[in-house]
């Protein structure tokens, strides 16, 4: 081999090293390690899970992300109440087990003492901050006012609802109506879509649910043929709490991290959309905020009960349904079956609670 065509095979050799070890053409740059107070916490997400771990990560895993460049930590680890209940989710709270949770606005005014939780932000739904209950019957069933549910069996989604118990109750209270006395029956049936297909088909009276679930049915023509009756009080939407033990720095970060998300930023709108019921941001939360949800929740609580261990409190056999329309998932943190479960399709799993 001459000389210049060594030089030349070895001149190519060499700038293709060079190309191969030139920065950014090899690997792409790590991402940068958090500096500041935090750099070494891993900050810990507490959540009742309303799907699979899979969904439930696809639809607040972004948390994670956000949080640990926002807020400076190491990293920011999911944890999910095993038993699907808010009270062993603010157990962990208590406990200092996690350090920030999702919680509904009932188990905060429930465990806000208790387990020292600290109100961070509440979400931003439908460009509110708050919504109702309402309570629904058919237009056809003669039930005109909430008068006329004496002696009537009425559906309620879950004893710790809001939405589908708690203020509705306290509605019927208002009206002059003691439910323990002067209804007929009572079911608790754990989902809001259950109870507006068992207020549809006529299997109870009048039935208990958030402002839109009646939307749940699908089709406008069967949503046409149930009225509202009665409207509560706007309720406060569920607030993001820490542990009240937690630095004073660290929280105010934490509060700015969530106000911070802006629906106008691309990357943000990404993270505020990945759920079909998306929300539009958060606002910051009080303690004060709550205080007419619980003066409400004293209302009813100091009221008799439903009787305990009838059979009215129970969703009684699932009946199929043949009508058309989406299938309405789960309310957040709530289990079994409906009586009238919809038919095949899928819905938003971010259900009011």
């Amino acid at each position: 081999m001459s000389s210049s065509l060594f030089a030349r095979v070895g001149g190519l050799i060499l700038l293709a090293l060079l190309l191969t070890i030139a920065p950014g053409r090899a690997t792409e740059p790590s991402e940068p390690a958090p500096a500041g107070p935090y750099a070494d916490m891993v900050l810990r997400l507490g959540r009742v899970p309303f799907a699979g771990p899979g969904e439930v990560v696809r639809k607040i895993g972004w948390m994670q992300e956000y949080l640990k460049k926002a807020v400076g930590v190491a990293e920011v680890r999911l944890v999910f109440s095993r038993d699907r209940n808010y009270e062993s989710l603010m157990t962990k709270v208590g406990s200092g087990e996690i350090d920030i949770a999702w919680l509904s606005t009932v188990a905060y005014l429930r465990g806000r003492e208790r387990y020292r939780l600290q109100p961070l932000v509440r979400p931003i739904r439908g460009n509110a901050t708050s919504y109702r209950g309402i309570i629904i019957v058919r237009k056809d069933s003669g039930v005109k006012t909430l008068a006329d549910l004496r002696g009537k069996r009425i559906a309620w989604v879950d004893p710790e609802s809001s939405s589908g118990y708690i203020f509705p109750r306290a509605l019927l209270l208002q009206a002059g109506l003691d439910p323990a006395r002067d209804l007929r029956e009572e079911r608790f049936l754990q989902k809001h879509d259950a109870v507006v297909w068992n207020v549809f088909l006529g299997k109870v009276d009048a039935g208990a649910c958030f402002d839109d679930a009646r939307k749940l049915l699908g089709n406008p023509l069967m949503i046409e043929r149930l009225d509202v009756i009665g409207r509560t009080e706007p309720i406060p939407n569920e607030p993001i709490v820490c542990r009240n033990d937690l630095p004073a720095p660290l929280i105010a970060r934490l509060r700015e991290a969530f106000l911070a998300l802006d629906a106008a930023n691309p990357e943000h709108r990404a993270y505020l959309t990945i759920d079909a019921d998306d929300f539009q941001g958060f606002v910051a939360a009080t303690d004060e905020d709550y205080e007419s949800a619980r003066r409400l929740l004293a209302t009813v609580d100091a009221a008799a009960p439903p009787a305990s261990g009838s059979a009215a409190l129970s969703a009684p056999r699932p009946i199929p349904s043949p009508l058309p329309g989406p299938r309405a998932t789960q309310e957040l943190g709530e289990g079994p079956a409906p009586e009238a479960p919809s038919p095949s399709g899928s819905a938003s799993l971010s259900a009011a609670p």
